[in-house]
């Protein structure tokens, strides 16, 4: 079990086993609270050694530093080109399925609360999430940013693996890690993954056709991601399934993967279709989280329902979603006055008891051009419908006239012409014509924050 392999870089050539990840944790010392990690391991390492040493630990989200040169890109391609991804896939699989065969083992030691030292005997654990949970760490953990400045939120041990499963039914799991490893969610993926000693294949940063090509090398059965990288990845075109690793970008299939979850922005039925197509075979979760409350609901289909665990706790006002105080983390709710907290999602219900909703839009998403409320993200996810479009951003811009204007950038199919005549005449007839765009800039890559959302 020590030789399965811990964290793969499909591009960088680096593939770290569970034993070297354990001397690792076991050789780092958790030194001033503040740390900006420079990589997805470098984080998994200072993580994992600050949670059992029972230290304290802000982390702060930065741009990482595992750039990959042209070279080393270029070699990758050129591998798979010649051996059809054959030779990478067999040694992932190989690696993998040898290390899954083998019996899990050993006891992790105790965790000394307020220590600030190397960690002794890491990560030879058959208990390995209790060991966490018994954990007096205090990690903070930055907000994505997307719509103010990203402020810290204090986690303890029990919040961050709240939503962990482990068992003998996830001992086969092989995560595709595509969310930056600073972000909540990413933290999520990491302890999942570790505590059921599975595989984590960084997707995070890589182009493309390079998480394509990894997904199928590595045979990754579990993809986690925002919303916003699922549409990049899945694209606009159909699935066809008989090119195999030759088909286009935007027409892979992978049937391979069992689970796609996804959180941090909303996900349409258009991208839930789009998922269907690549991952034939994957059941699809849409999870509701914060970074003040962790992982809240669960969806399979758009609409979100409050368990009988959580009502009285998560309820609807005034359209708004809002959570109790007891479920948020315990250094945000002392900047709170109210018993609910107002998470600015406003919903649609679906349901005569107000149970079952479906996020709307976020009150940073709603512009108003000359009296009349837009929803970006309504107007939004009906230009990503369009056959020409893989990525849209829709945002207001100041006008002196009517406040503001709905502006948008669209990253188009390849050889596709967008226009703002293209965009009103295709959608003049299910909007109003102050919702259509007055400004269309066509772009290469739409804007994202460090934590993979759409910037607004």
């Amino acid at each position: 079990m020590n030789d399965k392999p811990f964290f793969v870089d499909p591009v960088g050539g680096r593939a770290v086993t569970y034993a070297d990840f354990g001397r690792d944790v076991k050789d780092t010392t958790i030194g001033s609270d503040d740390f900006t990690p420079k990589g997805c391991y470098e984080l998994f390492k200072v993580l994992l050694a600050a949670i059992l040493s029972g230290s304290s630990l802000r982390i702060i989200a930065g741009p990482l530093g595992e750039k990959v040169s042209e070279d080393v890109e270029r070699e990758f391609h050129l591998a798979q080109s010649k051996n059809s991804g054959s030779e990478v896939r067999s040694v992932g699989k190989r690696e993998v399925q040898a290390a899954q065969q083998e019996k899990q083992s050993g006891m992790i030691s105790e965790s000394r609360g307020g220590s600030r030292g190397p960690v002794s005997n890491p990560l030879v654990a058959d208990d390995l999430l209790n060991a966490i949970k018994q954990s007096v760490c205090r990690i903070g953990v930055q907000t994505s940013g997307t719509t103010a400045e990203p402020k810290i939120v204090q986690h303890g041990a029990e919040s961050l693996v709240r939503t962990v499963r482990s068992g003998p039914s996830h001992a086969d799991d092989v995560w595709g890690f595509a969310f930056h490893p600073a972000h909540f969610a990413g933290i999520q993926v990491f302890l999942q993954a570790l505590c059921n000693r599975n595989t984590i294949v960084k997707l995070f940063g890589l182009d493309v056709s390079v998480a394509h090509r990894a997904i199928d090398s590595y045979q990754i059965t579990h993809l986690s991601a925002t919303p916003t990288y699922l549409r990049l990845l899945c694209g606009q075109s159909s699935a066809d399934t008989s090119q195999g690793a030759n088909a286009p970008i935007h027409q892979r299939v992978h049937p391979h993967v069992r689970r796609v979850t996804m959180g941090g922005e909303t996900a349409d039925d258009h991208l839930l279709q789009q998922i269907s197509k690549t991952f034939p075979n994957a059941k699809t979760t849409n999870i509701y989280a914060s970074t003040e409350a962790g992982a809240l609901l669960y969806s399979g289909d758009g609409q979100f329902e409050i368990p009988e665990s959580l009502r009285g706790r998560v309820k609807i006002i005034d359209g708004q979603l809002a959570v109790h105080r007891s479920l948020l983390a315990e250094s945000f709710c002392a900047n709170i006055d109210e018993e609910f907290f107002l998470t600015g999602d406003f919903v649609e219900n679906q349901s005569e008891d107000s149970q079952k909703f479906s996020i709307k839009s976020r009150d940073s998403n709603v512009i108003n051009v000359g009296g009349y409320k837009v929803n970006c993200q309504k107007v939004e996810s009906l230009i990503e419908q369009m056959p020409e479009v893989v990525q849209a951003r829709v945002f207001g811009k100041s006008n002196s006239v009517t406040g503001e204007l709905v502006c948008c950038e669209v990253f188009a199919t390849a050889g596709s012409c967008v226009s703002v005549k293209l965009i009103r005449d295709r959608l003049g007839d299910v909007l109003n014509d102050y919702e259509l765009p007055r400004i269309v800039n066509l772009v290469d890559l739409i804007q994202t924050t460090l934590t993979g959302k759409k910037v607004r």
